[in-house]
């Protein structure tokens, strides 16, 4: 899983885009509402999924 997560950083390095932000704008574009909890946490971070990623874009996370 860490492979996507490497490519996708060297594409992003390349568009000259921050991955995190990047990341983030992908999942505005092709996703409704906010993400939903729980999630499974070891398995984002074996992916190298820091939950700076997802959780400001998850119910759990305070919206003002």
């Amino acid at each position: 899983m860490a492979t996507g997560n490497r490519w996708f950083h060297f594409l992003c390095g390349r568009l000259n885009e921050s991955p995190r932000e990047f990341w983030q704008e992908l999942v505005r574009k092709n996703f409704k509402g906010l993400l939903k909890p729980p999630f499974n946490e070891a398995a984002r971070a074996e992916a190298d999924l820091t939950p700076d990623y997802y959780m400001p874009l998850s119910h759990s996370q305070k919206v003002s």
